[in-house]
């Protein structure tokens, strides 16, 4: 690719499409609920079959597999524009596509992306990524959660917390180590449906964030078949690197449409007077640097 092509922002024809399908969802859809849903603490369950059937749920995920197979940037369009209206439905595209689908699409056999990929990239399904756990927090390779393999399971015992949208989850995607001597090269990933004999979700009060429906996951002796495993045994940190490396990327996009959405917020209320119009003037450049 030539230097010039690099400087070239200018979008394609079909990303300006996915951004115009991608603002009027949520300007209609999303936006004139909000405020309601934040009132009632109401999680936006409806809006997930239809964020589905726009391809929002499986954007970069192949036709084949019932995605849109848009690329990246298309990708963090959805995210923005989304974010803008309401950051729950934002954070709901951005676990789905980068924690739970990415995996699959990269590190999954056909049998798991025709159970799962299909149906959560329709929005038939709803997943999770259980990953945070009390004692270690975001170091993971210090993850306390353990799964014995137990001839073609394995059984899996320990807690995970901040899972966000757990409640309402159909399938988690979470760590576990067979044995925690070898470090990261112990690490699992797998592919845990919910319910599950011997799985607790429980949803955590939060004093904000209550939309998202944060929850801790108990694992109590849940046998979990082999063909849950997701890669190979000792890939699970590898797989979690690529999936948060996708999140990080949704994050910094749903960002730029919060922010967006706030400095629309601060000039509807600043009013026309003379003393307030020069600090309207520097807004554009607070805009700039924040870029």
């Amino acid at each position: 690719m030539r230097p010039e092509e690099l400087r070239n922002f200018e979008l394609t024809d079909r990303q300006k499409g996915v951004r115009a399908m991608a603002k009027d969802f949520a300007q209609q859809e999303i936006l004139p609920n909000v405020q309601q849903w934040e009132k009632d603490g109401r999680y936006p369950k409806d809006i997930v079959k239809k964020m589905g059937e726009l391809g929002m749920l499986g954007v970069f995920v192949p036709e084949r597999y019932g995605g849109a197979g848009l690329d990246y940037l298309s990708y963090g369009i959805i995210c923005e524009e989304v974010a803008y209206a309401d950051w729950v439905c934002a954070s709901i595209i951005s676990v789905q596509n980068s924690l739970v689908e990415s995996g699959i699409l990269n590190f999954g056999t056909e049998k798991q992306k025709q159970r799962y990929l299909v149906p959560l990239a329709k929005g038939e399904m709803q997943a999770s990524s259980a990953l945070t756990e009390p004692s270690g927090g975001t170091d993971l390779v210090a993850l306390e959660t353990t799964a014995r393999r137990n001839g073609d399971s394995y059984i899996l015992n320990g807690q995970k917390t901040f899972c966000s949208h757990a409640s309402h989850s159909n399938v988690y995607f979470t760590l576990a180590t067979v044995d925690k001597s070898l470090g990261r090269k112990g690490i699992c990933a797998f592919l845990v449906d919910n319910p599950s004999p011997g799985m607790v979700v429980n949803p955590l009060n939060m004093s904000t964030m209550k939309r998202s429906n944060i929850a801790q996951i108990f694992f109590d002796d849940v046998r979990v078949s082999k063909e849950n495993l997701l890669g190979e045994e000792g890939l699970g940190m590898t797989i979690v690197g690529a999936t948060l490396s996708t999140g990080r990327y949704s994050v910094a996009a749903r960002c730029v449409g919060q922010a967006q959405a706030c400095l629309d917020a601060v000039l509807s209320y600043a009013p026309p007077e003379s003393d307030i119009r020069a600090k309207r003037k520097r807004i554009p450049d607070g805009k700039a640097d924040g870029c």
